[in-house]
């Protein structure tokens, strides 16, 4: 007796960023799962199709790890060059990022390890 050809199962991985000053972008990867083969016994065929839906989640989480990666290089280099736009209109010197006329001081180098995060400065 033949048994009927399987459809393989469909999924889909899904990263979605949202932000309160820049525009929002989400990025899908499909997942598609062969069955598994049906000259296995039915524990062989679980255990094959866990490697392999493993298989594709890792390749997915890889591809969207890296447009994730471009998606949020290109909205920091947005954010820089308003706040370099911004930091002229109010008189800062745009290449050691201080105010020509006072005290505020802009850590690139921290700013950008700290992007996307909520920074609380400690209180002495």
């Amino acid at each position: 007796m033949s048994q009927p050809d399987q459809v393989p199962a469909k999924a889909t991985l899904t990263a979605t960023y949202t932000s309160l000053s820049n525009q929002p972008f989400q990025i899908s990867q499909h997942l598609e799962m062969p069955p598994p083969s049906s000259d296995l016994a039915p524990e062989e065929q679980r255990k094959q199709q866990r490697i392999q839906t493993l298989s594709q989640l890792r390749k997915a989480a890889s591809t969207i790890q890296a447009a994730v990666n471009k998606g949020l290089t290109a909205r920091m280099e947005e954010d820089k060059a308003q706040e370099l736009a911004s930091n002229q209109d109010i008189g800062l010197d745009s290449q050691k990022g201080k105010k020509k006329k006072g005290k505020v001081v802009i850590d690139d180098e921290a700013e950008e390890q700290n992007y996307g995060e909520e920074v609380v400065e400690d209180s002495d």
